[in-house]
């Protein structure tokens, strides 16, 4: 039986706890959206080094940090979130992903495992679920089960495709609509507890990984994609255009930025500002 606590992660999303929402797409797009809207993505655990040496990977404690308190976490943790609340609602076949990330990559880069993803089964269909991927991405399900055909979503055209042994999720380039970019890809190969343990790992302690060198928070306010990346604050709307830029110049109003993502900072916040 779930020990989940799916009361108060349908009231962090600002939805009703009662009726539980039934297992069906409808549903599944609605917790994708209201996840993002929600809780942030962010990586302070590794800039501040606030917690043990090692940043555990561990369902209770990401649990507690995501859902009951005001924080946010990464990739690892906020798909593990959402696997433990789509089990709990009695969505089917739900499994985590292990993906490579092309976006932004040359095409003989090679890139680890280093994002992780959802998948479950609805009514036969496969769809893929991602609330961890920061940049750009669908905010709604992907159809996995449909390949090389144009999937049109708030914010552009995506599409499935299988090559190498592998499968893409691509974004049609919305300026040359020929053009399709892949975000990532992944293997049919089955994810098991102890390859997300090692790829987290990587992901918050090694001191090449994207986390360990930068600070970064994502999050959907406004139905616009807000960023900061080390000094700079970034408004998107859902059609990827920026609309606001700001250079962070003093820690006070780093602070007040990470407010209005809905952050509590940890006590001992000492460090935020490195990247300043």
């Amino acid at each position: 039986m779930s020990t989940f606590p799916l009361t108060e992660y349908l009231e962090r999303l600002s939805l009703p706890p009662t009726p539980l929402p039934p297992p069906t797409l409808e549903t599944l797009t609605t917790l994708m959206l209201s996840h993002m809207k929600s809780i942030p993505f962010e990586n302070l655990d590794v800039v501040l080094r606030a917690t043990p040496e090692v940043i555990p990977f561990d369902k209770e404690w990401i649990v507690n940090k995501l859902v009951k308190s005001r924080r946010g976490g990464y990739c690892f943790e906020q798909s593990t979130v959402l696997i433990e609340a789509l089990v709990a609602l009695g969505f089917e076949q739900v499994r985590p992903i292990l993906a490579r990330v092309r976006w932004g990559k040359a095409l003989d880069q090679q890139t680890g495992t280093t994002h992780m993803l959802v998948t479950c089964v609805i009514d036969g269909v496969t769809y893929l679920a991602d609330v961890g991927f920061a940049g750009t991405n669908s905010v709604a399900p992907i159809n996995l089960s449909i390949s090389d055909e144009p999937q049109e979503k708030p914010e552009g055209i995506f599409k499935v495709s299988q090559r190498e042994g592998y499968s893409y999720l691509e974004m049609q380039d919305r300026n040359v609509k020929t053009d399709w970019r892949p975000l990532y890809c992944w293997s049919p190969l089955p994810v098991q507890l102890p390859d997300l343990e090692m790829c987290n790992y990587f992901s918050c302690h090694y001191p090449a990984a994207r986390f360990t060198s930068q600070f970064f928070v994502s999050k959907l306010i406004d139905n616009q994609r807000c960023f900061i990346l080390n000094n700079t604050f970034v408004r998107r709307n859902m059609e990827g255009d920026k609309v606001e830029e700001e250079t962070i110049k003093t820690r006070q109003r780093l602070l007040e930025l990470i407010d209005y993502f809905g952050i509590e900072l940890p006590v001992n916040s000492e460090g935020i500002d490195r990247y300043l």
